[in-house]
């Protein structure tokens, strides 16, 4: 079953004050700064991120400090996902299985084009 894509609204409530007054500015400029964060990231890892504080803009996680604070956890992030992620596979043999070894006959492209369906 597909996931839900993240909300981007939710996303910058998480880390922004949204503004009363000049809605449309606001959202334009943070969802082209989201749009930035989410090629260096993962929007479900700005989902599932938070902070202390929240600022004004999303240009606040552009500080070199906090973007090195954010590469750590988007590398623990990933990792812990990935593993997650994998399905784990078990392998057993099958007495009752008799391997089937089936001889290939390398095929020319004379074969090929003169092969009748």
């Amino acid at each position: 079953m597909p996931q839900k894509k993240p909300n981007k609204k939710l996303i910058v409530s998480k880390f922004v004050e949204i503004p009363a007054k000049s809605k449309r500015e606001f959202w334009q400029r943070e969802y082209v700064l989201l749009g930035r964060l989410a090629e260096r990231y993962s929007l479900e890892f700005l989902r599932d991120t938070s902070f202390s504080l929240k600022g004004e803009s999303l240009a606040i996680l552009f500080a070199p400090k906090i973007l090195k604070d954010l590469d750590k956890r988007f590398k623990i992030y990933s990792s812990e996902s990935r593993i997650s992620r994998e399905p784990q596979i078990i392998l057993k043999d099958d007495p009752l299985h008799q391997p089937v070894l089936i001889e290939r006959k390398p095929k020319t492209i004379r074969d090929f084009l003169n092969e009748k369906d």
